[in-house]
């Protein structure tokens, strides 16, 4: 199995100065057409896709020869280094997690913050586009959003308990009313529970002392399970309408089940 030699256009014994330290920084080259440019950059580009927010990277090697070495031998073998070592070193992407060249898509380390009051307007938005059954809710006290890397893939938001006999019996009690993320699997993965996770820690550094959510009952609820919530209730399912304070119903029905976790 072939690999890519550092070579040096020196001999060990002569005076080179900052030359050789910077061949020994890592030059190769090409052992088919001798390219001496292609190791600094490995054929790697990314570009940023303002559509969407992902970082797609393209590979374009110097030679026909070099990219059927790496389709046959894989590009470990052939640089002696996942092609992620690579992309870290070129663009300096320590928080990378994941290449995939077939599908031109970088996964990073998911990133998550609390929201400015001024961000309110991007969180109503992103919900309205992408939350399966809901429109964003009429009030907050603080949201959540989750990036990976420069794709915003989820968004949460906390309020005062939508049912007003909860808000009454347990006052220090607040809950998740909107939760959804979006985009490629790969991208969302541990999303939601992230977002369940900081939304509690935050809810507590405010002086709330639990903290509840609904899922519907079709809903498995392992993301809050994974972030420490409990299934302690299942509500019976009914029309918020009523003739005291008509209203149009614009999500489910349908039974709900409660989360709750103590915080």
């Amino acid at each position: 199995m072939m690999q890519l030699d550092l070579i040096s256009d020196f001999d060990e014994d002569e005076s080179l100065g900052d030359e050789l330290d910077e061949l020994e920084a890592g030059e190769q080259r090409c052992p088919f057409c001798g390219d001496t440019d292609q190791p600094w950059h490995y054929g790697l580009d990314a570009h940023h896709n303002p559509r969407n927010g992902h970082v797609e990277v393209s590979w374009q090697p110097c030679c026909l020869e070099l990219r059927e070495m790496v389709e046959c031998d894989g590009w470990d073998a052939t640089y002696g280094k996942p092609v992620e070592d690579c992309l870290r070193e070129v663009f300096g992407w320590d928080d990378l997690h994941h290449v995939d060249l077939d599908d031109s898509l970088a996964v990073f380390m998911l990133q998550a913050r609390i929201l400015e009051p001024t961000e309110r307007a991007m969180v109503w938005e992103a919900i309205d586009k992408h939350h399966r059954h809901h429109d964003h809710p009429c009030q907050w006290k603080f949201g959540a959003g989750c990036w990976n890397g420069r794709a915003l893939v989820g968004v949460a938001v906390v309020g005062r308990p939508v049912s007003r006999m909860i808000q009454k019996a347990e006052p220090d009690t607040l809950e998740v009313t909107r939760l959804c993320t979006w985009g490629d699997r790969r991208l969302t993965f541990n999303v939601s529970s992230k977002l369940y996770g900081l939304a509690c820690r935050e809810a507590r550094r405010r002086g709330a002392t639990k903290m509840i959510t609904y899922t519907l009952e079709s809903e498995n609820g392992a993301s809050l399970r994974a972030a420490g919530f409990k299934a302690v209730a299942k509500t019976k399912g009914e029309s918020w309408n009523r003739a005291a304070r008509p209203r149009t119903d614009k999500a489910p029905t349908c039974r709900k089940i409660r989360w709750e976790r103590e915080l």
